[in-house]
């Protein structure tokens, strides 16, 4: 599985980010986003429309990948960096 594309949302609702398996094989794709707390996270159609919510917990989401398939997410949450003062 690889991650082929991280960016903002077109319509800026949250960060898209698409994945493609890429060896022949189904799995369950841990996502882990350090940087962020998740605060919500669905699969998308190719058009970015949310089609289906994911359960999020912390900076970690999971989701299930077919063989040679591509998912699309979408992730929304806050920046769970802390900024010097």
């Amino acid at each position: 599985m690889v991650l082929v594309n991280w960016k903002r949302a077109e319509d800026d609702q949250g960060t898209i980010l698409r994945f493609v398996e890429v060896d022949g094989q189904p799995a369950t794709v841990g996502v882990k986003v350090p940087i962020l707390n998740l605060e919500n996270a669905w699969i998308c159609n190719a058009m970015e429309k949310s089609q289906q919510p994911l359960t999020v917990s912390g900076d970690h989401l999971e989701f299930q990948i077919k063989p040679f398939e591509i998912v699309t997410l979408r992730i929304q949450g806050s920046t769970a960096l802390k900024l010097p003062e």
